[in-house]
């Protein structure tokens, strides 16, 4: 999940860089409560040792 997560925040901070209307610190804190949010959400939602279980939410 950390992978996923990890992958899924570079893209949404290129996407707010490439626009350059934000801060550098501010970008650094949208992808570090990204990160928080997007584990939170998924924590218990995620069994990589049953895949068959499945992810849904």
């Amino acid at each position: 999940m950390k992978n996923e997560i990890a992958a899924v925040v570079f893209f949404f901070t290129r996407l707010v860089r490439k626009h350059d209307k934000l801060k550098k610190e501010a970008v650094e804190r949208f992808a570090e409560k990204l990160t928080l949010i997007l584990q939170e959400k998924y924590k218990n939602h995620w069994y990589p040792e049953k895949p068959s279980k499945g992810q849904a939410y």
